[in-house]
């Protein structure tokens, strides 16, 4: 899977968007995502490296580790955007139709 770093910014501000609505959104049908919000850390991982991301290479194993960050976390891993960004659709599990990306 290619991304963009852009990619990676608008996915970033997706989730935390969609964190801080739940904040503000009446108890009554989010209370499942608000419980997923509570186990969950207060803190996302940060998309912001130090020195160390200067270089291509170590800008994609940061990358990975964020994404990596991001699925650790259930109300991420669930969320509508990272689903779009990993490319997740009903037909990836129908083993039927063969390997994705063929």
């Amino acid at each position: 899977m290619k991304r963009k770093y852009k990619h990676f910014q608008e996915l970033h501000r997706d989730l935390y968007k969609h964190k801080m609505m739940l904040h503000l959104m009446p108890l009554g049908r989010f209370a499942k995502d608000r419980q997923l919000l509570r186990n969950m850390s207060e803190e996302m991982p940060s998309l912001h490296g130090t020195e160390r991301t200067r270089t291509a290479s170590s800008k994609g194993k940061y990358l990975e580790e964020y994404l990596n960050g991001l699925l650790e976390n259930a109300f991420c891993r669930n969320d509508k955007s990272m689903l779009e960004f990993l490319s997740v659709s009903p037909l990836s599990f129908v083993t039927d139709l063969g390997p994705k990306g063929l």
